[in-house]
């Protein structure tokens, strides 16, 4: 099953301050980048290399789900 997940679209000047909740997602949009959250580095981590897939809607991320875990287009693995 594919779906589309809508995450919080923010600048890197707003990330770099953000200390990310664990699990939270969020898309930078001046790298157009996903950065992901593990409650202790503050602006999160890359969770993905390139541009994300780059679907029609820029900050969409199709995601396919086994078990426990969220696969990206890119092939990124997102552990729940």
């Amino acid at each position: 099953m594919m779906a589309i997940l809508r995450v919080p679209r923010i600048t890197t000047a707003q990330r770099a301050s953000l200390l990310l909740l664990e699990g939270e997602i969020v898309f930078d949009v001046d790298e157009a980048k996903f950065y992901g959250g593990d409650g202790i580095t503050v602006g999160g981590f890359q969770i993905c290399s390139g541009d994300c897939g780059g679907g029609p809607v820029v900050g969409d991320l199709l995601l396919t789900q086994s078990g426990d875990t969220l696969t990206t287009e890119s092939g990124d693995l997102l552990q729940l």
